[in-house]
């Protein structure tokens, strides 16, 4: 564990008798979740991590030993607000409920896991969705949300003159809001 970041290394052994497959992980499973919370509670009894109520971001590498390393690592919970991550907004204009509705329902089921958070506001008769990327090597989010909307800038200034001068309609977690209220499949 260190600055935030759990580390659990598995062996090929160890991995073949979990009950889930770490190779097709998928958190909608019950058993999968399930399996998450033991490796979290044995960590927080044997190192004290403990994520508490923060979004925690998992990632799963096989190794070259037939093995896994699970990464678990504590998310700040206000984007941009000083915490562990310090990323720059990205500032989406949609021209229509349409598309704002469908940019965000694919996005969240394609991607959401790549985003830390996001707000939407009503500015100069657009929606304006400003999106925290987990980090800057994720681009594929940014270019899905370009399919049904126009980047018009980034950065903590740009997305404060948008808060403070738009209307705000969601002010947290929008996407995954829109998400699950309008995706259909």
């Amino acid at each position: 564990m260190k600055d935030g970041r759990l580390k659990i290394a598995l062996t090929k052994p160890e991995a073949e008798n979990l009950p889930v497959s770490l190779d097709l992980f998928d958190l909608s499973c019950a058993e999968a979740r399930r399996m998450m919370v033991g490796f979290l509670e044995r960590a927080k009894s044997e190192t004290g991590f403990s994520p508490r109520d923060s979004k925690l971001f998992v990632e799963i590498c096989p190794d070259k030993s037939g093995g896994y390393a699970l990464y678990f690592t504590v998310l700040d919970r206000k984007a941009g607000s000083g915490g562990l991550y310090r990323i720059k907004p990205l500032v989406f204009a949609f021209k229509n409920a349409d598309d704002l509705l469908s940019g965000c329902v694919e996005t969240a089921r394609l991607y959401g896991h790549r985003i830390i958070d996001s707000s939407l506001y009503r500015y100069r008769e657009r929606y304006m969705l400003i999106v925290y990327p987990l980090d800057y090597s994720d681009r594929l989010s940014s270019y899905l949300l370009g399919e049904y909307a126009k980047k018009t800038g980034d950065g903590d200034v740009y997305a404060a003159h948008i808060a403070e001068h738009g209307k705000a309609i969601i002010g947290t977690g929008a996407l995954e809001i829109m998400a699950k209220h309008f995706d259909d499949s």
